[in-house]
């Protein structure tokens, strides 16, 4: 299934750093962007298993 497309300006030094980046990981810019934003909005995701369970640990605490 095709993905949507999203098009998007960047200053040029943003855009240096992502295609910097996205050399060295050795991806194309538009799956480390789609990597970056998938992060942002699923922080938690990025957690290994031990972390995901202290941070569900200390919320009960803090009840």
């Amino acid at each position: 299934m095709a993905k949507p497309r999203v098009d998007l300006r960047l200053p040029s030094k943003l855009h240096a750093e992502l295609e910097r980046h996205a050399s060295i990981l050795g991806v194309t810019n538009a799956k480390e962007v789609e990597d970056a934003l998938s992060r942002y909005f699923d922080p938690e995701a990025n957690l290994v298993l031990e972390e995901r369970l202290l941070c569900r640990m200390n919320a009960f605490d803090r009840r």
